[in-house]
């Protein structure tokens, strides 16, 4: 789960532009949307939460290709 939230972080700090000027969705099979969410958050996941707060992220479960 920290991996996909580390990964969100690092797109959002090279992509910033389009991070701001679109909405976007991500699509995943983790429930990173609900990590994401919690209070009880501590250390560096409370860190990546705040930082992609700014951004209007959707996320959605993937589907079956």
């Amino acid at each position: 789960m920290e991996k996909v939230a580390l990964v969100l972080v690092n797109v959002a700090l090279h992509l910033w532009q389009y991070f701001q000027s679109h909405k976007i969705i991500v699509q995943t099979n983790c429930s990173i949307a609900k990590v994401l969410c919690k209070l009880e958050l501590a250390g560096r996941m409370m860190a990546w939460s705040i930082e992609l707060s700014k951004y209007e992220l959707n996320y959605e479960l993937r589907g079956i290709i």
